[in-house]
């Protein structure tokens, strides 16, 4: 996907929704996304082995959503870390 194909962008430059989309399709993106993706892989460990560890049952579905949402941001960071997704 190259910042042209960006759904927010129209066919013209990466223009995103969120500070977010304009730093992961800058310049520097490919070095963002792998910093973020560092600290989206520590908060998946750490959640992981709370729920090894254990949760109480009211927090367990809510465990549960977060891990599957921290899988969800890892998969799309590992893409944006990958310098040929721009082109």
């Amino acid at each position: 996907m190259s910042p042209a194909d960006s759904p927010t962008s129209g066919g013209g430059p990466a223009a995103g929704m969120t500070d977010l989309e304009d730093v992961l399709f800058g310049p520097e993106g490919s070095g963002e996304a792998k910093k973020l993706l560092a600290r989206t892989e520590e908060l998946q460990a750490r959640l992981q082995a709370d729920i090894a560890a254990g949760l109480p049952p009211e927090q367990f579905e809510k465990g549960q959503i977060l891990a599957n949402a921290l899988a969800a941001a890892r998969d799309l960071l590992v893409r944006f870390s990958q310098p040929t997704i721009k082109g």
